[in-house]
């Protein structure tokens, strides 16, 4: 940042006298003089030699002594972070320093690549050279080019546990920045003014104790981005010299507060131990309020953690009803498989009671009629074995209730050709506890059915439920018992009667102590939660008819009950491994030409996902669909039908809502906050 300044201020104003040598000896120092900065000229000095070297000589030097250099060099200021988005780019401190241009408007970065090779060229053409600038030029280039890489995920990595990773290294750059032009800048890059409709802002809320630390409260943050909002509607409403039909359409605007999965035990830091050892799913690692146990269950301290959150979004929502025309879903999403579902199904209950107590008294006191919340649940995107990814859409639908209108995030599981996936996965590894879930899940479906596609599948998957319930209980459980179980874990009262998250366990509440024990057992004990880590080999191949058939069951179901698979094509194409978006599961979803003998189609619409991690946003999205289904071989003509249908669907879809009253969320009336969270 150093030299790119110093660089800046040499193209701008300093080439009169010579090269960047004689620049750095007489003409910097003078400048620095009147700054009140030349105590640190030496330090700059040897700064630009390391990086001209490539290497750290000078260890006295350290990191923040530089940071306050760059400070007073540039003269950042802690209370200058707000500009509008049409004048973001005066935030750069080298935006001074370099001549205007009327070609456009380039950003300060574009300007100082586009003086910078001008000069290389021109000392070219002369048959001249300037080592010092040359140098520090490409090494600036360099150093942006790896922070770009840094922040943006690649190719060639696959999986969510490279994504979290990416996705965490963007918070330190971003943070600066005011919640405000965080908005602008989303409302610009996914399309405001291009025929954006709405825009769903996505982030995680709070609790009321972390307020200090990100200096903003859960109800200023809500109150910032819905002034924004009111400001881009009062925008659309002025008078315009523009045909009717190239107005700005009101953009509708939601925030969609995620409760992010983590796993722990260091990965995010891309250390994770192996079989989950001190992760939050071991009952009897203790390693602190966000790494251990200390209570004993699984989970434990991962859900106090969300249930402050939760408390938090509960308490805005009861205290500023109106609130809910902005704050529109909930969404769990990031590690799929890093946490089980059952975990937040008692978080999501509550902060839907209390968005149902908002829209009751707006209903009520407020004449305001506004719809309830939605909810999206990111699932069947990472899986070892398809069963798996089957398995947690539909406990996501069936568990966490979801209904018409809600969403289920990415979804992949759905649209892979079973048969297909089955030839090419091979000989599949997979833990006990995973492959006893799966199989208790497809028991309990054909139960349910009384259609089990495979003569004999039924009787195979008792048999081996028997063995794994063996080496993990050290008996045999049957696999009713086990389906009760299953079920036991999204009731919040069975919970609550073993004593999850702090305990003591209550007794069970029907005298049946088999049932209390094995669901106590399964929370606390270290021994089975190290037998389920065991490792078991699978072969899918066997099972592909099987799978074939409760894929196709899944999504009728999910058709019948209009929920919408949201797609994210680059996302997909980066985390699922994908070849190319020609292969992407989605076409089997909701194919551009009829298939014959094939399910019914579901719902899709498209998103955005995260546009700075995967350099990406809602046009280019659209573009590349467009170009995908060109090159698979469809007229332009199918391609278009396609897209209509899909951005019709996104719009049926979407969570935001219309305004209906504009009043501000701050300074209306607050009604009593029922402040009893044993719900929780």
């Amino acid at each position: 940042a150093i030299a790119r300044y110093v660089l800046a201020a040499y193209l701008g104003w300093g080439r009169q006298r010579g090269d960047f040598a004689t620049f750095l000896r007489l003409d910097l120092p003078a400048r620095l003089a009147k700054t009140g900065v030349t105590a640190a000229y030496q330090t700059l000095l040897a700064e630009l030699i390391e990086l001209r070297s490539g290497q750290m000589a000078m260890a006295s030097i350290s990191f923040e002594v530089c940071q306050a250099l760059y400070s007073q060099l540039a003269g950042l200021k802690r209370n200058g972070w707000w500009r509008p988005i049409e004048r973001i780019q005066e935030l750069d401190p080298i935006h001074d320093l370099l001549p205007q241009t009327n070609s456009g408007r380039p950003t300060p970065e574009v300007r100082f690549v586009r003086l910078g090779l001008a000069h290389l060229n021109e000392l070219a053409n002369q048959k001249r050279t300037d080592a010092w600038f040359e140098k520090l030029f490409w090494q600036v280039i360099r150093v942006r080019t790896l922070f770009y890489r840094h922040a943006v995920q690649r190719p060639m990595t696959p999986g969510l546990q490279w994504f979290v990773r990416f996705y965490g290294r963007l918070r330190p750059a971003r943070n600066p920045f005011l919640a405000r032009m965080q908005f602008q800048a989303a409302a610009q890059v996914c399309g405001h003014g291009h025929g954006l409709r709405s825009l769903e802002v996505r982030t995680s809320p709070w609790a009321d104790n972390e307020s200090l630390t990100k200096n903003e409260s859960l109800t200023k943050f809500v109150a910032s981005l819905e002034q924004e909002h009111l400001s881009l509607i009062a925008e659309s409403g002025k008078p315009s010299s523009e045909p009717s039909s190239q107005r700005r359409l009101p953009l509708e605007f939601g925030i969609i507060f995620h409760f992010t999965k983590d796993r722990g035990g260091g990965a995010l830091s891309g250390q994770p131990k192996a079989f989950w050892q001190q992760s939050h799913a071991d009952p009897q690692f203790i390693g602190g309020q966000k790494g251990g146990n200390p209570t004993g269950y699984r989970y434990a301290s991962f859900y106090n953690q969300k249930k402050l959150e939760a408390l938090a979004l509960a308490r805005l929502l009861g205290t500023y009803p109106l609130s809910l025309q902005v704050v529109r879903g909930l969404d769990v999403c990031t590690d799929e498989l890093g946490v089980p579902s059952w975990v937040f199904a008692p978080l999501l209950e509550y902060v839907r009671e209390a968005a149902n107590g908002a829209a009751a008294f707006a209903r009520s006191r407020l004449g305001c009629v506004l719809s309830p919340l939605r909810t999206t649940i990111h699932a069947g995107e990472d899986f070892v074995h398809l069963l798996t990814g089957l398995r947690l859409v539909d406990e996501a639908f069936e568990q966490l209730r979801l209904r018409e209108g809600d969403r289920i995030g990415h979804g992949v599981s759905l649209g892979v050709n079973p048969h297909e996936w089955s030839r090419r996965a091979g000989r599949l590894a997979m833990s006990r506890e995973d492959r006893m879930w799966d199989l208790v899940w497809e028991w309990s479906w054909y139960s349910r059915s009384g259609d089990v596609p495979v003569k004999g599948r039924l009787q195979m998957i008792e048999y081996q439920l028997s063995i794994l319930s063996k080496w993990m209980f050290r008996e045999r459980v049957e696999p009713v018992e086990l389906e009760t179980l299953s079920k036991d874990l999204w009731t919040r009262d069975r919970l609550r009667d073993v004593g999850f998250p702090n305990g003591p366990p209550l007794g069970p509440r029907d005298n049946d102590q088999r049932r209390y024990r094995l669901l106590y057992q399964w929370l606390t004990c270290h021994e089975l939660f190290n037998a389920g880590r065991e490792i078991v080999w699978v072969e899918p191949a066997v099972e592909r008819r099987a799978l074939a058939h409760l894929q196709a069951q899944l999504r009728k179901k999910l058709g019948a009950r209009g929920i919408v698979v949201e797609i994210n094509p680059t996302s997909n194409l980066l985390i699922g491994d994908l070849e190319d978006l020609t292969r992407h599961p989605m076409w089997r979803l909701r194919p551009p030409r009829p298939l014959k003998h094939d399910v019914p189609p579901v719902g899709v619409c498209v998103g955005s996902d995260d546009p700075l991690t995967f350099n990406s946003n809602l046009r280019q999205e659209y573009q590349c669909l467009a170009d995908s289904m060109l090159l698979a071989g469809l007229s332009e003509e199918e391609a278009r039908t396609w897209l209509d249908r899909t951005r019709t669907c996104g719009l049926e879809s979407r969570f935001t809502i219309p305004r209906v009253s504009t009043s501000r969320i701050r300074g209306l009336i607050q009604v009593p906050y029922r402040t009893d969270n044993s719900l929780l």
